[in-house]
């Protein structure tokens, strides 16, 4: 698989660190996304993945350089960060559960100002993953997990990301709704759309993506067009079984 991009920087970071009080968790994580790009982050439990995703949303302070299409975005409020583009769906969903299905996805453009495009969106969300169509008036939280976990990623697709980040989207879900959802990531990437891609199913990241990164101790200790890193034998060992 090769990435459909121009060659520009559509997302950038160099040299970040993280710490939980005094421990230290991020040391130096550089990587970078393409635009039209899927890059995935693969690594062990503990390894830092779920905390560079917050770093980089400004949801945890960090050291080093965040920018986004070349603007630089560290040490910004995690509101700004939305409002340029940089969109993070967390892992375990996050959904008003009490709130209808369309509520959440209206939730998702709240930033937003273009009232008549949102609505129009609320109807593409319902296109691609047809069961929140049919689940529109539904509370959310009634909504199975993988159906939830759609709801999730259609949410944050309705900020209409320059690079969306997913925190584990396979976690605790069906496999046919994984398909679906990474179907659903496959297309819009065709249609320009880059994202980073945090997942503990390490084969099935590394058939979405272009390009991959391993981190382990808070370190990218490899980094790789995703086909190459399949075949890598450390890889192959502690990741995918083989």
């Amino acid at each position: 698989m090769s990435p459909q991009h121009d060659g520009s920087m559509a997302l950038h970071v160099d040299q970040l660190h993280a710490a939980y009080g005094s421990v230290p968790v991020l040391e130096g994580v550089s990587l970078h996304v393409a635009a039209g790009e899927i890059v995935a982050l693969i690594g062990p439990n503990g390894a830092g993945k779920t905390t560079l995703l917050r770093a980089v949303s400004g949801l945890l302070p960090s050291q080093g350089r965040v920018l986004l299409q070349g603007r630089e975005l560290q040490g910004r409020a995690p509101q700004l960060i939305v409002q340029a583009g940089l969109i993070h769906c967390p892992e375990g969903r996050q959904l008003f559960a009490d709130l209808s299905v369309e509520d959440n996805l209206r939730l998702g453009a709240h930033l937003r100002r273009d009232r008549e495009a949102i609505g129009a969106d609320v109807e593409r969300m319902g296109t691609l993953f047809p069961v929140l169509q049919l689940r529109r008036r539904q509370r959310a939280g009634s909504m199975s997990g993988g159906e939830q976990q759609m709801l999730a990623v259609a949410r944050a697709l309705m900020s209409r990301p320059v690079v969306l980040m997913l925190d584990e989207p396979s976690f605790g879900i069906a496999p046919l709704m994984v398909e679906r959802i990474f179907s659903v990531l496959r297309q819009l990437n065709a249609e320009g759309l880059s994202a980073l891609v945090v997942e503990q199913n390490a084969r099935a990241a590394l058939d979405l993506a272009h390009r991959a990164y391993v981190l382990e101790g808070g370190r990218v200790v490899l980094e790789g067009p995703s086909d190459e890193l399949a075949s890598h034998p450390g890889v192959r060992e502690a990741y995918l079984g083989l």
